[in-house]
C-alpha cells in the first residue's frame, strides 16, 4: 500500500526534480518503501515567512530555473511575482513517488555535512528528523489529489504508477 506525503510547493517540485536531497519534519517514522510526493494546495504562513529570508527566496527561485519549473529567460522580480501568484507550480496534486529509505535525526554534524543551498531548501535545525529518499519517478501530468498531514493513504495508487509509466526520472544533483 503506497503512502502519501504532502510537501508544501516549492519543495514539492524541488524535491520531485532531484534538487531537494531531503524532506525534514518534526517527526521520525519508521516506514520504509514507496510514498507519493504530492504539492499541497497552498502557500502557508510557515511558507511565506521562510521565503521572507531573501537568502532562501534566491535559493529557490534560482534551483526553479534550473530545473525548468521557470523559464531561464524570465526576469528574478517577474519568477517570483509568478511563484507567489501560484502560477507556476502545480498544487494539491501527486507529482511522482519515491522509495524513503532512511530517516536521519538531525544533529550538528548532520547540518555542517550540507550544502548551503540544501540547508536553505529546509528546516536543519537539531532533534528535526530528515527524511531520505531514492528512485525518485516525476509524473509528467500531476494527479490531483486531496494530500493530508502526517503519512496518509493513497487510494489509487495505481493511476499514480500508471501515470508513472510515462515518467522523467529525477536528476541527481
Amino acid at each position: 500500500m503506497m503512502r502519501g506525503l504532502t510537501l508544501l510547493q516549492p519543495y514539492g517540485t524541488l524535491k520531485i526534480k532531484g534538487i531537494k536531497l531531503y524532506e525534514t519534519r518534526s517527526w521520525a517514522t519508521n516506514y520504509r518503501g514507496t510514498v507519493a510526493i504530492h504539492a499541497g494546495a497552498k502557500l502557508t504562513r510557515y511558507m511565506l515567512y521562510r521565503i521572507s529570508d531573501v537568502a532562501v527566496l534566491e535559493h529557490i527561485i534560482t534551483a526553479l530555473i534550473e530545473c525548468g519549473a521557470i523559464p531561464s529567460d524570465v526576469h528574478f522580480g517577474v519568477a517570483l511575482s509568478m511563484f507567489l501568484n501560484g502560477e507556476i507550480l502545480p498544487t494539491g496534486a501527486v507529482l511522482g513517488y519515491g522509495n524513503l529509505v532512511a530517516c536521519h535525526r538531525i544533529d550538528q554534524a548532520f547540518i555542517e555535512g550540507l550544502s548551503e543551498r540544501e540547508r536553505a531548501l529546509g528546516y536543519f535545525i537539531p532533534g528535526r528528523y530528515a527524511w531520505e529518499f531514492e528512485d525518485i519517478v516525476e509524473l509528467k501530468h500531476p494527479l490531483k489529489m486531496r494530500g493530508a498531514q502526517q503519512l496518509w493513504t493513497v487510494k489509487n495508487e495505481d493511476e499514480i504508477y500508471l501515470r508513472g509509466d510515462s515518467c522523467v526520472k529525477a536528476a541527481a544533483h
